[in-house]
């Protein structure tokens, strides 16, 4: 008969099925891990690489901001 499986026969299907599911979504895990440390690099770097501008920008800023001069002169009266 076609269809019927002993229920030993289907627990074992079963079983089967969730270790090939449990041995792929750990082989996801560890992909996403080295994934994750990747962009934590990246993002690391970035963050330094902004620090860093900032810095040349504030730099730069300062050769360019002139304070405003205050006028000197007495009005005649």
């Amino acid at each position: 008969m076609r269809g019927k499986l002993s229920s030993k026969t289907r627990l074992q299907i079963s079983v089967t099925r969730l270790r090939n599911n449990n041995l792929r979504f750990r082989s996801m895990i560890r992909e996403l891990r080295v994934i994750i440390k990747e962009k934590d690099r990246e993002i690391a770097s970035l963050k330094e690489q902004l620090i860093d501008k900032e810095a040349q920008r504030k730099e730069l800023q300062s050769y360019l901001w002139k304070p405003a001069r205050k006028n000197c002169a007495s009005p005649i009266s």
